[in-house]
């Protein structure tokens, strides 16, 4: 009799700790999913680079130069329009580049899982401690993309699709723009005053140039 309230006994207690173990990693589940698309529901991103001549990029981000590059003067924009344009700085941050991207460290998360197994209590994890962690891995590339030399700019949703960012100073054609988008483009920095370059391969054959148009 004794011996099946003890067996009794040790399956109610392996029932409750699978319960309390199914529990955390549901809650595990919930608090990463959260954590992962939190930064794609709440924000913004576009990116930027300090180059207008690099190859590499004309070819994957311009169409193989069929596109066109924007510069964006923010020497002048300070100058200008310190009030408006200090707040939109504050938001441009540079691209790391690492050999091995940062990742997650969860550690902290696996001590809190064992924590609450042992203590029968609920998970308890500190969001803003990995939101921390995201923005340095959002923030980050693999060295193999340092020649973009990228910056991005982060900012809450609700910029998402359309943003005021009056800071352009020229636009830069690819060499293969088409006849029709280079007419938009002229039309619309002559309204806009601002100057207009095209790309041309040099004499040698082997060097861009840029030239007034």
């Amino acid at each position: 009799m004794g011996e099946d309230v003890i067996v009794k006994w040790d399956e109610d207690k392996e029932l409750m700790i699978d319960r309390a173990t199914e529990s955390t990693v549901q809650t595990l589940i919930s608090f990463f999913d959260d954590l992962t698309d939190s930064p794609r529901r709440s924000l913004a991103m576009a990116s930027f680079t300090t180059t207008y001549d690099n190859i590499t990029m004309w070819e994957h981000y311009a169409d193989y130069y069929s596109g066109f590059c924007v510069e964006y003067d923010l020497n002048a924009a300070i100058r200008n329009q310190p009030s408006a344009a200090s707040n939109d700085i504050l938001h441009i941050l540079p691209i790391s580049y690492y050999r091995k991207r940062p990742t997650l460290d969860y550690y902290p998360i696996l001590d809190a899982v064992i924590d609450s197994l042992i203590k029968q209590k609920p998970v308890s994890v500190d969001r803003s401690d990995y939101l921390d962690q995201l923005y340095r891995i959002m923030l980050s590339k693999r060295k193999d993309y340092q020649s973009e030399k990228e910056w991005r700019l982060i900012l809450p949703k609700e910029y998402r699709g359309e943003y005021r960012f009056a800071y352009a100073s020229k636009i830069i054609l690819g060499k293969n723009i088409s006849d029709e988008n280079e007419k938009i483009i002229l039309e619309i920095a002559n309204t806009k005053g601002l100057k207009v370059y095209k790309q041309h391969i040099n004499e040698d054959g082997n060097e861009y140039v840029y030239e007034s148009l």
